[in-house]
């Protein structure tokens, strides 16, 4: 029953070797196995299902981000705005173009995370996702134990540090109220499209 409604996807992600297909498949499976209505199909996953098998792996704020990337995916091209829950199709679309797509492609999936709506992501918008971005990666770092002479600080809002070097690394992109290096434009294939950033 599972490999026949993995088939739906596989023709978004070719790229993907037989058993990293398998390993997606098996990851949108644990996903979508919460209980819903029989009405509800295909079968497809909410924020609650997918923070709930993270866990504490990455903060809450990322991972909301990330679900929100994934239910903006547009695979037909069709769709005429995001959904609630996040389907197979666009799980697969998303993990392939995160995991073995270009740079255009990541940058699709990173602009749904960023901008709060489907129009150009303004400049406070990334350099809030920058500062989440940071402060993942050091979250990450203390949940796996690896985090060497840098204690971070339980407190609410990102700590001074983050946001030192969240700022550093926002001040390399040359941003006038907007963002020209997410700024969407129609892409071959349906969905958004982004230029590449200017820097100084």
């Amino acid at each position: 029953m599972g490999n026949s409604k993995s088939r739906s996807g596989q023709g978004l992600c070719s790229r993907f070797l037989p058993e990293e297909q398998a390993e997606v498949d098996g990851l949108f499976d644990a996903l979508s196995s919460e209980k819903l209505s029989s009405r509800t199909s295909p079968r497809s996953f909410s924020l609650q299902a997918l923070k709930s098998h993270v866990g504490e792996a990455l903060p809450p704020e990322m991972v909301t981000r990330l679900f929100e990337g994934m239910r903006r995916a547009d695979p037909t091209g069709k769709a005429t705005g995001p959904s609630a829950r996040v389907s197979q199709e666009q799980f697969t679309l998303s993990m392939s173009h995160l995991l073995r797509g270009s740079s255009e492609e990541k940058s699709l999936v990173i602009l749904a995370m960023a901008a709060a709506t489907d129009g150009p992501a303004e400049a406070r918008e990334v350099l809030r996702f920058t500062e989440d971005l940071v402060g993942s990666v050091v979250h990450v770092l203390h949940y796996r134990q690896e985090l060497r002479g840098w204690t971070q600080k339980q407190a609410s809002g990102s700590p001074p540090r983050v946001q030192a070097l969240a700022a550093q690394l926002f001040s390399e992109l040359k941003l006038q109220g907007k963002c020209p290096a997410l700024d969407p434009r129609p892409w071959p294939g349906g969905g958004r499209s982004v230029s590449s950033p200017s820097l100084p």
